[in-house]
Formats: structure tokens, C-alpha cells, sequence
């Protein structure tokens, strides 16, 4: 997971390096809400 939001973060910072007159791509790497909410959700998601 970790790897993969470092590659990510990579990725959106040459996008925008590259694409400067257009509005930043932003990334939150902050899960804890999501944890949360999954953990407070029913289990219809589970089948995904």
C-alpha cells in the first residue's frame, strides 16, 4: 500500500510539473476516515 501511494504521489507530481497552466492534481494520503467508515459500514461491500 505504501508503495503504491509513493508511486502515485510520483506520478501526480510530474503531471504537474508538466501541466502547469492547469489546476493541480491533489492527493490525500491520509486513510483514516476511510478506515473508519468501512469499519462502521454495512457488509454490502463486501462482495466487491
Amino acid at each position: 500500500m505504501v508503495g503504491d501511494a509513493f508511486q502515485l504521489s510520483l506520478d501526480m507530481d510530474h503531471w504537474n510539473s508538466i501541466h502547469i497552466t492547469e489546476e493541480p492534481i491533489t492527493l490525500p494520503l491520509d486513510f483514516e476516515f476511510d478506515v473508519q467508515l468501512r469499519k462502521m459500514g454495512s457488509d454490502m461491500d463486501e462482495a466487491s
